[in-house]
């Protein structure tokens, strides 16, 4: 629970300054920019789920991995639609948390060669 989290890091003279978010496999599709909107859905729902657990733990920061929002090969997706689900996805949990600072982590080793929203 966050009250032991708090708890734990209490203790040992810490505090919570992030959460980094990483979605599991089912996301491959896609987490917040996936085609599927039920699956999207609950993309954005998790990434509020941890926005809640920023909040909790007094993070000031949600830092996203989205790993699979990204593509191997041209012409793989609808990069519009993909685009349009991400913003509309980033803008609603953003909203949600304006108390927070929620930024995308970018990595050299994504699922995907190449991640739509930075530059791979």
């Amino acid at each position: 629970s966050d009250t032991e989290v708090q708890s734990t890091l209490r203790d040992v003279g810490l505090d919570c300054g992030a959460i980094c978010l990483r979605y599991p496999k089912k996301f491959r599709a896609g987490a917040l920019s996936n085609p599927d909107a039920r699956l999207r859905r609950e993309a954005i729902e998790l990434t509020k789920e941890a926005g809640e657990w920023a909040r909790k733990l007094g993070a000031k920061h949600l830092i996203v991995w989205s790993a699979y929002c990204g593509y191997d090969y041209s012409m793989q997706m609808d990069y519009t639609k993909a685009w349009e689900n991400m913003v509309d996805a980033f803008r609603e949990v953003c909203d949600a948390y304006p108390d927070l600072k929620v930024s995308l982590e970018f990595k050299p080793t994504d699922e995907n060669t190449r991640f739509f929203v930075v530059p791979s």
